[in-house]
């Protein structure tokens, strides 16, 4: 078996360099599955018969099964009901790779983890309410949400800084870079095989190492075109061209600085947080399909879109310039939209050929949700107009961009309900030299420090309806919660969550999902908080090429006042301070004032009135 293994991984590491007569579609295996509880089984099936042994590999793990020659499908009984596992299928003279992962009404992870927004400080107030609705709208995904604010003109490591202490005080598991903030550049090479560009590439990676070692002592690099590649010692730009360790934290930016033709950076930032928001509630939707423009069908670059895509929609639901009808990436996009989009071409920094330009993306709405776009120069993202933050810019209402296929990004968990950081994280640490790693290592791109998320990292591709109208009351230690219907013929029940915004915690109360529209929760007697956030998130059985999953809704949100702040009677209020912001109640009022005085009132009225109406209280 270790032969086995050592001919198999030859094969993949020589043909992810080789120009072949095949075009991408053919070296790549089209897996799907079909899944059934009683009994359990996964059936995975793919449409070519291909010349050549079948190896596979389950959840990475060896030994290798192995099939006949032509073989197209295997049968696995060695499953269990609520949970996932993952196909490599190789065949080896073809040089032909798959994989998929299967799920058999899997519970998807709803919660997340710790998210901290990094946030470019020129747009504290004149985005403040974006922003705070963007933390909403995460929040209500399953994600404890923190945020800083940093100056454009930090060093790289002086922002690392402010992320270790972070992690330091409480775990993080996710990273969001709102804004200008400043970009890492590292290395000493050129992924696009272009000598001219050769030096230090921006390194969004630096920012989710947390363990590994990045140093300025020995590259020496001044041939590149710009000045702004050039990397020699004690200059701030880093040794490393390949990750010194795995990645721990997902990382995802939003940067619209220097895009000129598309407009005003803080306008181009506002536009895309409201078609972010937009996505989360539905307001936007897409069709579970995917378009495929390949123009280099002898580079080991585009097989990835059709391995992933296919397990995300099946071959049926992918159209291409490959394959009849052919489809060109920018007419197609102007005129029918699609979940997921791939092009590659001879590129610039601004432009992919056969594909699209950053002049087309910003005087045209292209109708994609994801996209990834690969080409020569413009995956160095530290570039005017560059092509790789177009998409965000534009004002189609694509959400994500990546430089997929140099190399290889595996996405395909996003079809049983991973969000796009846990994919990017997963392909930045991908190794072909590993077990069970990733076919596609062009221009020896795998692990390199270029590898970089532009969009939310928090995305996810199947949104349903949430419920709405959450509503709780206290009553001793009993909370009560009631609710309106998620408007979704397939909700099967609602999850019921709450947050402690103080301590940062969130907990399910639920341990099976609810029927009814409504849920007591018992709160302990010595509860310190003076407020408690509570979620209703629908669940749903999504199916999907890849099985099926139980699917989350975003949670309707409620803030509960508990009544734990304690004053007294003979008052004295000094420095009233009314402020609002959005939550996703609502928008929530604070207000904030010093009382001398106050040790033994247990309750006080506040009385408003609203655009000059009667008084309430």
């Amino acid at each position: 078996m270790k032969n086995l293994r050592t001919y198999l991984l030859a094969c993949l590491i020589i043909f992810s360099h080789f120009l072949y007569a095949q075009n991408n579609r053919e070296r790549s295996i089209l897996a799907t599955a079909t899944v059934q509880t009683d009994p359990p089984e996964i059936v995975v099936s793919w449409p070519q018969n291909r010349i050549g042994d079948v190896f596979i590999l389950k959840d990475k793990t060896e030994p290798f099964f192995q099939l006949p020659s032509g073989t197209n499908s295997f049968t696995d009984t060695d499953v269990e009901v609520g949970k996932s596992y993952e196909y490599d299928i190789y065949v080896v003279d073809a040089s032909t790779a798959g994989y998929i992962k299967v799920a058999i009404e899997e519970e998807m992870q709803d919660i997340n983890g710790r998210l901290l927004l990094v946030i470019d400080d020129q747009f504290q107030s004149s985005l403040e309410f974006e922003i705070s609705r963007l933390e909403a709208d995460i929040e209500s995904e399953g994600w404890i949400v923190d945020k800083i604010y940093v100056n454009r003109d930090w060093t790289p490591q002086e922002v690392k800084q402010k992320i270790i202490n972070e992690n330091e005080q409480s775990p993080l598991s996710s990273l969001f870079l709102l804004g200008h903030v400043p970009i890492p550049l590292s290395g000493n090479y050129a992924s696009d095989g272009h000598t001219d560009h050769q030096g230090a590439w921006p390194a969004d990676t630096y920012y989710g190492d947390l363990d590994g070692e990045w140093t300025d002592l020995t590259v020496f690099s001044t041939n590149a075109t710009r000045a702004t590649n050039f990397n020699v010692p004690g200059d701030g730009r880093f040794d490393q061209s390949v990750i010194p360790s795995d990645i721990e934290l997902e990382v995802g930016r939003v940067d619209l600085w220097d895009m000129p033709d598309f407009g005003l950076e803080e306008d181009l930032l506002r536009n895309y947080l409201d078609k972010n928001h937009a996505f989360r509630t539905k307001q936007i939707s897409s069709i579970e399909r995917a378009l495929i423009d390949d123009n280099f069908p002898n580079f080991d670059i585009a097989p990835w879109s059709w391995r992933s895509f296919t397990a995300m929609f099946g071959e049926e639901n992918i159209v291409s310039n490959t394959t009849a009808p052919s489809k060109d990436y920018f007419t197609e996009l102007q005129d029918n939209n699609y979940l997921w989009s791939f092009g590659c071409g001879g590129g610039s920094f601004t432009s992919c050929g056969g594909v699209v330009n950053s002049s087309q993306y910003a005087f045209n709405s292209l109708n994609t949700i994801f996209t990834s776009l690969s080409g020569s120069y413009f995956g160095d993202f530290n570039s005017t107009n560059n092509l790789l933050r177009a998409p965000l810019a534009s004002s189609s209402p694509t959400l994500v961009n990546f430089w997929g296929g140099i190399p290889t990004w595996a996405i395909h968990e996003m079809t049983t309900g991973s969000h796009i950081g846990h994919c990017t994280k997963l392909s930045q640490n991908n190794n072909i030299n590993n077990v069970g790693g990733y076919a596609g290592n062009f221009n020896g791109s795998q692990r390199r420090v270029h590898i970089a998320l532009m969009g939310d990292p928090t995305l996810k591709m199947h949104i349903s309806t949430k419920p709405a109208n959450l509503q709780t009351s206290k009553f001793n230690s009993t909370v009560s919660l009631t609710w309106d219907a998620a408007a979704h013929t397939s909700t099967l029940g609602y999850h019921v969550y709450r947050m402690d915004p103080v301590q940062k915690t969130l907990t399910r109360l639920t341990n099976a999902y609810v029927t009814e529209t409504s849920f007591s929760d018992t709160v302990d007697s010595d509860l310190k908080a003076d407020k408690l956030v509570y979620f209703v998130r629908a669940v749903s059985l999504k199916s999907t090429p890849s099985g099926t999953y139980y699917n989350l809704s975003s949670g309707a949100c409620d803030t509960l006042l508990t009544g734990n702040a304690s004053f007294g009677p003979d008052l004295s209020l000094n420095n009233l301070e009314i402020s609002a912001e959005p939550s996703c109640s609502g928008v929530d009022m604070q207000i904030a004032f010093e009382m001398c005085g106050a040790e033994s009132l247990t309750s006080f009225d506040i009385e408003f009135t609203v655009d000059n109406g009667p008084l309430q209280t």
